[in-house]
């Protein structure tokens, strides 16, 4: 991204990024690291999306003191095993176990987190360890996963990077609606860099349908 789109975006509490695969969505999330003066709490829903970040974070060799990459999942765990009482949270149960108990262990977890994040006190330990978040394949975001990212938006500004037509976890529970994110969508320049080498013709497909979609997935016309 350009400075000049990397400051208009830190203006902002909160924004939201659109671009297909290929598009240079994780590239984007190390230019905000780079670009922030504080450390930035990075968020995605795999280890294996944690491992990517982490590589490309490397590879531009940005300090370490500026990010912490973990999943979605294990963010809430921590604060919910040390704050169970605020989030209700039964430690007794586990995922592990499967079936209706792992449903039941994520209910709550989420649940759970929610209360936390939506306390005072919360915000503070947040505010006083990170200056912002960014959240990485929003498009998988459950309901109660994006309620969770509201309540400490109220905390830390967040940016938050996907794509409508690519969510797969529809399966978890209802995906976050685009139509009526409250994140501001925020058009950026971007390039189909994963195809210009390997099939240039599949990046300008992708960002032909793209275009002509996405009005109908988010309420509003993107770049």
């Amino acid at each position: 991204m350009t400075d000049a789109e990397l400051a208009s975006i830190f203006k902002l509490q909160s924004s939201a990024i659109i671009a297909p695969a290929g598009h240079g969505k994780t590239e984007m999330i190390a230019d905000i690291v780079n670009y922030s003066f504080g450390k930035q709490l990075l968020l995605t829903h795999t280890n294996a999306g944690v491992d990517e970040l982490k590589k490309r974070l490397k590879r531009r060799k940005i300090s370490k003191e500026k990010y912490t990459v973990t999943t979605i999942a294990a963010f809430c765990i921590k604060w919910c095993m040390s704050y169970d009482s605020t989030g209700n949270f039964d430690k007794t149960l586990s995922p592990l176990n499967g079936g209706a108990e792992a449903n039941k262990y994520y209910a709550q977890l989420y649940s759970g987190a929610k209360k936390i994040f939506e306390t005072p006190w919360a915000g503070e330990v947040l505010k006083a360890t990170y200056i912002g978040i960014v959240v990485d394949e929003y498009q998988d975001c459950i309901q109660e996963q994006h309620e969770i990212m509201l309540a400490m938006n109220q905390h830390l500004p967040i940016r938050v990077l996907g794509d409508p037509m690519q969510g797969i976890f529809s399966f978890a529970g209802n995906l976050v609606d685009w139509k009526h994110l409250e994140y501001p969508i925020i058009e950026v320049s971007t390039k189909p860099w994963r195809w210009q080498k390997s099939n240039p013709a599949l990046g300008k497909y992708l960002m032909n349908v793209r275009k002509r979609l996405l009005p109908t997935l988010t309420g509003q016309k993107c770049n």
